[in-house]
């Protein structure tokens, strides 16, 4: 039962804020959708694909350690403003539902940006204190612990040669040892 703990943390962690962020700016575009009398056909592909690029950006710039916002952003807007330009400069029959579709789109990917970099910030703020819970811990209970450390020393103080063995057996009356043999030679 311990095999599938793995795959339960990557569903945890890893598949769930992704579906939970990709869910939610889908489902909120939806519903401005229906309020604005929009074709649900075509803005639900659109947004779930803006939400799923929003949603893994999202993530990775929360679970990164490093300051992921001053590379993603810049490249966020450069992606925006590239389908936004090029929605608006192609004419024709095919891209007019899109243009007023875009702006939801746009719109679910980044909040499901935001909702998931908040979700992998939170998981990894969560690892950390755990890791650092951990080491306390260790400290604490094995390094800095006074009886333990008192045992390792007495192991080492407290050593019986082989006199010592002797002079104990002889005081307490005890039979000699029997004697061991020597080895034979081999064939």
């Amino acid at each position: 039962m311990e095999y599938f703990n793995v795959y339960k943390t990557a569903l945890l962690y890893g598949l769930a804020p992704f579906l939970v962020s990709v869910g939610l700016a889908v489902g909120l575009a939806v519903l401005i959708g229906r309020l604005l009398r929009l074709g649900l056909t075509a803005l639900v592909p659109v947004s779930l694909a803006f939400s799923a690029i929003g949603a893994a950006t999202g993530y990775f710039m929360g679970a990164s350690r490093d300051s992921a916002v001053a590379a993603v952003a810049p490249a966020i807007l450069t992606f925006v403003s590239g389908v936004v330009a090029y929605q608006f400069a192609k004419r024709g029959e095919t891209f007019e539902p899109l243009r007023k579709l875009l702006p939801l789109a746009v719109s679910a990917m980044f909040l499901a940006a935001v909702v998931s970099a908040s979700l992998a910030a939170a998981g990894r703020q969560g690892s950390e204190l755990y890791a650092r819970y951990m080491d306390e811990f260790y400290k604490n209970q094995v390094l800095n612990n006074e009886v333990l450390r008192k045992e390792r020393l007495l192991r080492f103080e407290k050593v019986t040669l082989p006199i010592e063995l002797e002079r104990s057996r002889r005081a307490l009356g005890l039979p000699a040892p029997a004697p061991v043999p020597p080895p034979s030679p081999a064939p």
